[in-house]
């Protein structure tokens, strides 16, 4: 491998907000291969098969279920105000469905970002 590499040195000119520093810094020093092999074709590569399959659907599910009680709220708000929320007026109601939505997508900006 040391014969097909070559020693480069990264060099960064001097910024003019530092003036303490004169001509080039050296960053590091690494080695570059001259022949590098082409990136595979994307079919060697094994999609997880069952377990990915698995995955993928466990996570549709997921969201079909989270998705699906958003949109459906409607029927639930109309449930609310004949049978559990009778003396509450429908825009009362509504919040619920509001706090809900807000909450998912909240949600998942944050766990997204901390998974990542």
């Amino acid at each position: 491998m040391a014969a097909e590499s070559e020693l480069r040195m990264v060099h960064a000119e001097a910024a003019s907000l530092q003036d303490d520093k004169e001509g080039p810094e050296i960053l590091e020093a690494c080695r570059v291969s001259k022949h590098w092999d082409p990136p595979s074709s994307p079919h060697e590569f094994s999609e997880g098969g069952l377990a990915g399959l698995a995955t993928v659907f466990g996570a549709f599910l997921v969201q079909f279920c989270g998705f699906g009680y958003i949109t459906s709220f409607g029927v639930y708000q109309d449930f609310y105000t004949q049978h559990y929320l009778t003396n509450e007026t429908s825009s009362a109601i509504s919040w619920i469905g509001s706090t809900s939505t807000s909450l998912l997508m909240l949600v998942g900006l944050v766990s997204g970002s901390v998974h990542d």
